[in-house]
This record gives structure tokens, C-alpha cells and sequence, in this order.
């Protein structure tokens, strides 16, 4: 009874968590997929440029395994994003409705 309660006090604070994310819009500006040798293995990246209000978001979204999918999103099409400044971490919702996680590269002022 015990870890059922553990377990759903847990997500019922990651659900919390993901909601008090500051979502915005904006637009994608580009998607590139990019491919390096990381000592005896490829390295593969979905690399992403985001606009919001203020600021262009460049993001790397890292696809670990082969069969990962990179972010469903349209260039030059509308997106819903969220910026996590502290631990330089990008969040967008794709054309799936699917949440993705990225790394800040760099951030601009538009």
C-alpha cells in the first residue's frame, strides 16, 4: 500500500512540474539533422531554431538510440515551446502532441 501511494504521490509531482512550465508561442525556423563520431560510435542530433517573442532558440535534441524519433515539427509552421533558463533545457510540444526535451545551444535576441 505503501509504494502505491509513493508511486502516485510521485507522478501526481511530475504532472505538477511539467504544468508549471511557461509555454509560449512561437515559430520553427529550421531543422537540421547532424551526424559526428563520438570516439567509436556516431553521435546523431536533431539541431532545431526556434522564434518566440524575444528571443531565437537554437536547440539540440540528441537521438540516443536508432531508432529514436526526433521532434514531429513543421518548418516556418507555428509551435508551442518552454524555456528552462537554470538548467538550459528546451520543451516542445510537436505536431503529435508529443513533449520533447532539448539542450540550449544558443539563444539570440530577434
Amino acid at each position: 500500500m505503501r509504494i502505491l501511494i509513493a508511486a502516485v504521490l510521485l507522478s501526481l509531482a511530475l504532472c505538477s512540474a511539467a504544468e508549471k512550465r511557461d509555454w509560449q508561442a512561437g515559430t520553427t525556423l529550421s531543422s537540421e539533422r547532424q551526424e559526428r563520431i563520438c570516439g567509436n560510435d556516431t553521435c546523431v542530433y536533431q539541431e532545431f531554431r526556434f522564434q518566440g517573442e524575444k528571443k531565437v532558440y537554437t536547440a539540440r535534441e540528441t537521438l540516443r538510440w536508432r531508432w529514436s524519433k526526433e521532434a514531429n515539427v513543421t518548418v516556418n509552421a507555428p509551435v508551442k515551446f518552454a524555456v528552462d533558463a537554470k538548467e538550459r533545457k528546451l520543451y516542445v510540444i510537436d505536431d503529435g502532441g508529443k513533449e520533447h526535451e532539448m539542450e540550449v545551444v544558443s539563444k539570440a535576441l530577434r
